[in-house]
């Protein structure tokens, strides 16, 4: 914690004070002196706790601490950030905590914050709210652009093109080859002390948002799909994956405390939350995409589809029927490419047919096959 001058003079020559000697204050902190000394002439700076206890030897109150507290820095050599005396928690903030989760991370080291992205416009949101909720000076960015080795790029032309959209410095943009599919940004915020607090937050921010207002949810989930969601044109849902299962039960909730209906499903090493072709059109009201522009534009082509191809169930069956009249049996991929509907759509109406006897199921082997319970009958009795 760096602290204004004057105030940094007075905490200490009062602690030393009351305590005696600079090797008192030092053993009743559980420090060396020299680091006392080094506090006091503003060489290195103290952790919050240490200025805690050293107020506590004093007259001084923390409220006054905490006015005078100019930055906060962690780990050597680390860019320090303006301390944050308060946090507005709006939908613009969880909609870039959503980002965060998304796409984001906190390095192992905890010496910056990290997002990766192809678009440029979720990252200047994502500098935009950093540099105005936590004070980051955008001089301190950095990108690092990941290439596909096996596809032949103008770096220099790539470079330019990235510093004029995040207004960089061209020598903050930096390229490298790597096997991908696809030219991917990973913008990093280098602070040691700013990747601690929005570590610190992180928990916290998770247990204000699920107890908040449904439109604080709503930006979480607006946030978080823009990072990591997708639209699946073949099946007809929107989805978002990943091996973070808690994080799949956090999405989980929230969609459910707004009244979305979804599937979470579990595989060995990941999970799937998907919001199903009948609740599109509720999800692109409620949530979306957010800022990114890509995965709109696939949603409301997907809703377009499912509006023109959505026909009541009596005429699906009817459908299902007549083209079982034609053949022996069908499986439900043939009557996908048939009908040109998802799997959970005709597997539905399959066993809809199903319930009501006009169908049976042969589940000796895959692909499973669907009879018309009349035609078995016929083939019986013509074998009596």
């Amino acid at each position: 914690m760096n602290l204004q001058t004057d105030f940094r003079s007075k905490l200490f020559e009062s602690a030393v004070a009351v305590r005696g000697t600079v090797a008192s204050l030092a053993k009743y902190i559980g420090v060396h002196p020299y680091s006392i000394v080094r506090w006091r002439n503003g060489i290195s700076s103290p952790k919050l706790a240490f200025l805690q206890k050293i107020v506590g030897t004093t007259g001084i109150s923390e409220e006054e601490l905490y006015e005078n507290i100019v930055s906060i820095t962690a780990k050597r050599k680390s860019n320090a950030i303006p301390f944050v005396k308060e946090l507005v928690i709006d939908e613009e903030f969880v909609e870039w905590f959503g980002l965060l989760k998304g796409d984001g991370c906190i390095r192992k080291a905890l010496y910056d914050v990290a997002f990766s992205n192809e678009d440029p416009e979720l990252h200047r949101f994502f500098m935009h709210v950093l540099e105005e909720r936590f004070g980051f000076q955008k001089r301190l960015f950095y990108v690092s652009l990941r290439t596909p080795d096996s596809v032949q790029v103008d770096v220099q032309q790539l470079r330019t093109c990235w510093s004029r959209e995040l207004e960089l410095p061209l020598n903050r943009i930096k390229c490298y080859t790597k096997p991908s599919l696809g030219i991917v940004a990973d913008l990093f915020a280098s602070s040691a002390a700013l990747a601690w607090l929005v570590k610190t937050l992180e928990d916290p921010l998770k247990k204000i948002i699920e107890k908040s207002s449904a439109e604080i949810k709503r930006a979480y989930l607006r946030g978080y799909y823009a990072a990591e969601g997708s639209v699946n044109s073949r099946n007809h849902c929107v989805m978002v994956s990943g091996k973070n299962f808690d994080e799949l039960f956090f999405i989980s909730r929230l969609l459910n405390s707004i009244k979305i209906q979804h599937r979470l499903s579990f595989y060995d090493t990941f999970g799937q939350v998907r919001v199903m072709s009948w609740q599109i059109k509720e999800f692109q009201k409620l949530v979306g995409f957010g800022k990114n522009k890509k995965r709109r534009f696939a949603l409301e082509k997907l809703v377009r589809f499912h509006k023109l191809h959505r026909l009541p169930q009596k005429i699906r069956l009817a459908q299902i029927y007549k083209e079982l009249t034609r053949q022996k049996n069908v499986t439900i991929c043939r009557l996908m490419k048939r009908l040109n509907l998802s799997h959970e759509r005709v597997r539905g109406l399959l066993y809809v047919m199903v319930g009501q006897r006009i169908l049976c199921v042969d589940k000796r082997r895959r692909p499973h096959k669907f009879y018309l319970v009349n035609s078995i009958a016929r083939v019986a009795n013509r074998c009596r």
